[in-house]
């Protein structure tokens, strides 16, 4: 019984490494559903941040992501006009928003 168990166990665990590896390199994914080139970190000790300029049809968790010159995320083909106020939000993945469209988040609206 406990050699069914282990064997069980076993198998489990090499699928999952499987499929792990199949997501990772076959369909270019990161395992934490944040594309290439949008964390910005300098070296280990600090926190990535998403505040590059000019990101345009990256993906965060599933979501295409675009940012101004700034950093600021922005709809799809926005443009900051000068007549318009502005109003600023500081915060991190919450007021970002990763995984939601920006109409849809707090943010955005």
């Amino acid at each position: 019984m406990k050699k069914i168990f282990l064997y069980n166990l076993i198998i489990i665990f090499i699928l999952i490494a499987i499929i792990e590896l199949f997501f990772k390199f076959y369909l270019n994914t990161a395992l934490q559903g944040v594309d290439s080139g949008i964390l910005q970190q300098s070296d280990s000790d600090t926190v990535p941040s998403f505040n590059y300029p000019y990101i345009k049809n990256k993906k965060v968790f599933g979501v295409k992501i675009f940012t101004d010159q700034n950093g600021f995320r922005i709809t799809e083909g926005e443009v900051n006009e000068k007549k318009k106020k502005n109003i600023y939000f500081v915060g991190g993945s919450n007021t970002f928003g990763k995984g939601v469209e920006k109409k849809k988040k707090f943010v955005g609206i």
